[in-house]
């Protein structure tokens, strides 16, 4: 199956605007799972490059790697503590469409998966009644969130219909200096119990230089379900402070 991402037509630079086409699908050739670079919102005014496709297994993995932020986008600041009856007290940001409220996902982009009509059950940021179902091998990519150097983590609920039995794989894309998307593993979760489980804090794992010009990067949240998998996600949180 192909997962695309795309930027929306309308938010800025077409792909053959100062570069040729043949160029910006010249990083496709050797791959079999195509998606296009990220999806802009107007609120993030991320930069556009309608056509450019890059696959999505093809990915390169980076440590530590430098992001970039085409057009600017600026990180949020709405910021709550939804996680206090779990003893954590920290800021977060909600990522867009994190909750699946309204029985939604628009922004995400799924490959064998859906909505499912069950909300993690402590209604950390409200009970929609919605979650987002992955089966065997599926794909979701979270609609694109801008971040900076103070967001190093993340967390978010899942469900495993059997402990210990399958992992759920989750990695940070983003957009490189040379245009390419990258990607950083975060880690893999493997549920000690059936039901609902706050998942710890993931690392993003990316590098936003402080002294940059525009010290912040728009990124992507990949989950992958193992061929044997069956899983939900719920409320995706950003922890905008860095911890010591």
């Amino acid at each position: 199956m192909i997962a695309q991402v795309r930027f929306s037509p309308a938010e800025g630079r077409r792909c053959d605007e100062g570069q040729r086409k043949e160029r910006c699908l010249e990083t496709t050739k050797d791959h079999d799972i195509d998606m296009s670079l990220f999806t802009a919102t107007r609120r993030l005014r991320l930069a556009v490059l309608a056509g450019c496709v890059l696959a999505l297994a093809g990915a390169s993995s980076a440590r530590a790697a430098t992001a970039i932020n085409p057009l600017g986008c600026a990180p949020t600041k709405d910021l709550n503590t939804p996680l206090t009856s779990f003893g954590d007290h920290s800021l977060y940001a909600l990522a867009p469409g994190g909750t699946f409220a309204g029985g939604t996902t628009d922004g995400w982009h799924l490959s064998n998966a859906a909505l499912v009509a069950d909300n993690e059950p402590y209604g950390v940021v409200g009970n929609d009644g919605s979650s987002l179902g992955l089966g065997a091998n599926g794909v979701a990519i979270s609609e694109p969130m801008c971040i900076d150097e103070t967001f190093p983590n993340f967390r978010f609920f899942a469900k495993a219909a059997k402990a210990g039995k399958s992992p759920l794989t989750v990695t940070v894309l983003f957009m490189d200096a040379k245009g390419s998307i990258k990607s950083v593993r975060s880690g893999s979760y493997v549920a000690k119990s059936a039901g609902w489980n706050l998942v710890n804090p993931m690392a993003i794992g990316i590098d936003i230089h402080p002294t940059a010009t525009n010290a912040a990067a728009p990124v992507a949240f990949q989950f992958t379900s193992a061929k044997d998998g069956n899983w939900q996600i719920d409320d995706l949180l950003v922890d905008p402070y860095r911890r010591g």
